[in-house]
């Protein structure tokens, strides 16, 4: 399920900045759990794949092994879904500000049509990517 939140942002902040903000906000929670993987890597002296195998293949069932494995896992999974978080909003905004940019953009804008097909404004094509992103989870 995707959360849809509204931020009343104060008239000081400006859209850059507050893109920014999210932005930061998800390289810094990316930073976070990818940091505390490394720890249990520097720790087994192996990467997640290697120590999950050797655990679960081990005859005798050492609990703290199995403790790290599953904090592990839980860090490794937050680490790359925070990346693939940052990587999908930062897409879209590169988009959004590239259309908001486009000499054929402002074309279209001027002329209000696409060709010969229905109507569509190049405004309501900009408020479905906006929407899209306000729909990414990152928070």
């Amino acid at each position: 399920m995707i959360a849809q939140k509204t931020i009343n942002a104060p008239d000081w902040l400006e859209e850059k900045e507050l893109l920014a903000l999210l932005l930061s906000h998800a390289t810094t929670k990316h930073e976070y759990h990818a940091s505390r993987a490394r720890a249990f890597a520097a720790k087994y002296g192996c990467d997640y794949e290697t120590f999950k195998r050797r655990v679960e293949e081990a005859n005798d069932e050492a609990l703290t092994e199995w403790d790290d494995l599953t904090a592990w896992e839980a860090f490794d999974a937050a680490s790359h879904e925070w990346q693939s978080r940052y990587e999908g909003f930062a897409s879209m905004v590169y988009i959004v500000n590239a259309l908001r940019r486009s000499p054929a953009v402002k074309q279209i804008q001027e002329s209000d049509t696409v060709h010969e097909s229905p109507r569509v404004t190049i405004d309501e094509v900009l408020a479905e990517i906006e929407n899209r992103l306000k729909n990414l989870q990152l928070l």
